[in-house]
Formats: C-alpha cells, sequence, structure tokens
C-alpha cells in the first residue's frame, strides 16, 4: 500500500514541458508543509524545444529517482506536450523492481500508462504542481483527495452521471484522450481488456472527440473492456451543429454497450478534480455513480 510520510523525499521532474523559474514554488511548498523533502531533477527548469529536455535527459531524471530508494514519489509541474518521446528511454526493469508513483495529468498520461503496461506500475493521474498552484491555495477536492491517498485510506467518490448501469471491478487506465490515441499501436499502450477506462480531453473540436473514440472503439480488444468513466471534455467546442455535443457523441459512443459507463465525473482539464489511481484496481458502480479505491 502506498503512503507518504513527514520526512519522506519526493522527486520533482518536469517530463513534457517546460517550466519558467518560480512557476512550482507554491506547490513545492506545499509538499514541504506537509513534511515531504523535495528533491529536483536536472530537467525540472530545463528547456530544449518546447520540452523540458532532450528525451534522453528527461528520461533519465526519472532512471535516476526509480533507482533512488530514498525517493518515495515522483511529481510533476506541468503537462504541456512530448512526454511521450521519453517512453523509448525509460528504464521499465528498473521501475518494476523499485516502483513509485508518478503524480500527472494531461500529457503525463503517456508515461503514466507506459509504466503500468511496462512494469505493472501504479501513478496517480490528476494533480500537477504548477497547473494547480496558481494561486497558493490547493483545491479543496484535489486536497482531499491527495490527503486519502498519501495516508492509504480506502477512498470513495461520488459524481457523475449513470449512462450504462452495473458494477465492474478491474484496473483502471487511460486519462487524456488524446494522449492516448499516441500510444495506440505501440508497446506502451495498456490492454483494454479487462480494464476500466478513464476518458478527459482539453482543447479541439467535438468532431475530433468523436474520432478520437471511434479509434479507441476499433481496437481489437476494446469489445473486453469492463467499464468507462468519461471526465470533463473541457473547451471541445462544436465547429458545425451536425457535429453534436460531447454530451450527445458520447451518449451515442455507449448506446450499444453493455458495460458500466458514466459522464461528467469531476476529472480533467478543470479547477476541482478527483485524483485516480491509473493502473490499480477500482470498484466502478455506475448506477451510484461512485468510484471506491
Amino acid at each position: 500500500m502506498f503512503t507518504l510520510h513527514s520526512g519522506d523525499k519526493v522527486g520533482i521532474t518536469s517530463l513534457g514541458s517546460f517550466i519558467n523559474p518560480h512557476d512550482i514554488d507554491n506547490g513545492i511548498n506545499y509538499l514541504t508543509q506537509l513534511g515531504l523533502i523535495p528533491v529536483l531533477g536536472k530537467c525540472t527548469y530545463g528547456s530544449w524545444r518546447y520540452m523540458a529536455g532532450t528525451p534522453q535527459d528527461r528520461a533519465q531524471d526519472l532512471n535516476n529517482f526509480f533507482q533512488d530508494k530514498s525517493i518515495k514519489a515522483i511529481f510533476t509541474p506541468r503537462g504541456g506536450g512530448g512526454t511521450s518521446y521519453i517512453l523509448p528511454y525509460i528504464d521499465y526493469e528498473q521501475a518494476k523492481h523499485n516502483p513509485k508513483p508518478i503524480f500527472g495529468l494531461s500529457d503525463i498520461t503517456a508515461v503514466q500508462n507506459a509504466l503500468y503496461a511496462q512494469s505493472n506500475m501504479v501513478s496517480y493521474t490528476g494533480f500537477l504542481l504548477k497547473y494547480d498552484f496558481k494561486t497558493p491555495n490547493l483545491d479543496a477536492l484535489i486536497a482531499e483527495s491527495l490527503n486519502n491517498i498519501f495516508s492509504g485510506q480506502e477512498t470513495i467518490y461520488h459524481g457523475g452521471e449513470c449512462i450504462r448501469s452495473g458494477q465492474a471491478e478491474a484496473p483502471l487506465i487511460g486519462g487524456n484522450l488524446s494522449v492516448l490515441q499516441y500510444l495506440l499501436g505501440t508497446p506502451y499502450m495498456p490492454s483494454l481488456a479487462g480494464k476500466i477506462l478513464l476518458l478527459e480531453d482539453v482543447g479541439g473540436k467535438s468532431y475530433q472527440v468523436d474520432l478520437r473514440l471511434q479509434q479507441l472503439k476499433q481496437q481489437a480488444d476494446f469489445k473486453y473492456l469492463k467499464g468507462i468513466i468519461f471526465g470533463s471534455f473541457t473547451d471541445c467546442q462544436v465547429f458545425d451543429k451536425e457535429d453534436g455535443t460531447i454530451d450527445e457523441i458520447i451518449d451515442y459512443f455507449c448506446q450499444d454497450l453493455s458495460i458500466p459507463v458514466i459522464k461528467n465525473f469531476p476529472y480533467g482539464h478543470i479547477p476541482s478534480r478527483r485524483v485516480l489511481p491509473i493502473g490499480q484496481t477500482i470498484t466502478l458502480d455506475a448506477q451510484n455513480c461512485t468510484i471506491k479505491f
């Protein structure tokens, strides 16, 4: 069982886009106030093109943290783009023998799912050190989620709207839909078989979300999926009225499914959200819109 205690060391590094000096001052203060000891990787404030360092350098930060047994968890400042670049350079064998969760959101979906696919490692999606500290105070919903996770408590979330009733107990995979699309057909995409799939997205047009969902549905192992949790699809605009709203697209996507599905769960690119475990077995009760782990 994962827990964090006062005095534990935690790694911090940028795995996707770069950040500017002082961008994570509030986030670091939050961790230190919990009694944790932040250890910054070389690429935390690095820069290479639009990313925080070369793929090899960013992966090396991660590999160093996996190798260091005193590091208990890894926190990322932001998503942005470019995380998929580092996937071939991660030491998955090291991660398998020295697992420690990565906390992130958005583009961090790539490395979180790759580590589960290759190393069976659990990570947590829904928290970023820059994105969530635009003000000094952390959102109450996120803070409650993190407190439960750090203390190892059983967690029950309520939220969303039932699309298909039923219950499922299975490992959770997924996160950002656009980033998952980068993983399809690679060794870094977890099998959909026997899993509960978490999905959110941001920006773009609603028809693009529609087509991304169809690509997922056409995967050979989609028919063995156990359940789906749709979060927020923030700023996904309707380009033409015929394209349909996100709600209409999700409803159409689910019309022939017989597995439990909820939508509008508080997760994604929204200020107040839940933090969820990628790779850990959860219980989804769609009728009552609850998630337990």
